[in-house]
C-alpha cells in the first residue's frame, strides 16, 4: 500500500502547449493495471507553454499484491504523443500484511488488495433477487405453487 512518486523529465526544441502525462503501471505480465492520467484526473500538471522541466505524478496507495511491475510514461501536447517510454523501470512489491490480520492477500486473487465488508443473515435472509444466494434455487416466496 505504501506510494510511489515518478519524475519525467524533459526537453523540447518547441514549447509544448497543454501538456499531458500518463504513467501506467503493468504486472508482470504486461498487462496494464491501473493509469495516472494528467489530463482524465483533472489535474494539468503546467497551464503554459513548456520546453523543459520535470513533470511529478505522485500516487499515495499503490494497493498492489507481491510481485514485478513496471511502469510505462507517455508524455503529450495538443492529443500528440511527444515521447513514450515503455517498461521505464521495474519495481518488487513485497508480500506485506495490508489488512492487519496477519495474512497476505494471495497474489491469485488478482494483481491490486481492496478491502471489502462481510456480513452474515441466517440463510432464511440471504435472498437476493429472488434466489437463494448458494443454491440457484428460487426463494420461498417465488416458487410455483401447486
Amino acid at each position: 500500500g505504501d506510494g510511489i512518486e515518478v519524475e519525467i523529465g524533459f526537453r523540447t526544441d518547441a514549447p509544448m502547449n497543454d501538456l499531458t502525462c500518463w504513467v501506467f503501471v503493468k504486472n508482470h505480465l504486461g498487462m496494464n493495471i491501473f493509469g495516472a492520467e494528467s489530463d482524465v484526473n483533472g489535474e494539468r500538471p503546467v497551464g503554459r507553454p513548456v520546453s523543459s522541466g520535470v513533470v511529478r505524478c505522485r500516487i499515495d496507495e499503490l494497493p498492489l499484491v507481491a510481485g514485478t511491475y513496471s511502469l510505462d510514461l507517455f508524455l503529450g501536447s495538443q492529443n500528440m504523443n511527444v515521447d513514450l517510454v515503455y517498461d521505464a523501470c521495474r519495481f518488487e512489491v513485497h508480500p506485506a500484511d495490508v489488512f492487519g490480520t496477519g495474512r497476505v492477500p494471495h497474489p491469485y486473487s488478482g494483481s491490486i488488495f481492496w478491502p471489502a465488508v462481510w456480513s452474515y443473515s441466517p440463510e432464511e435472509e440471504s435472498v437476493r433477487d429472488g434466489v437463494r444466494i448458494g443454491t440457484g434455487e428460487p426463494a420461498a416466496a417465488d416458487r410455483p405453487r401447486r
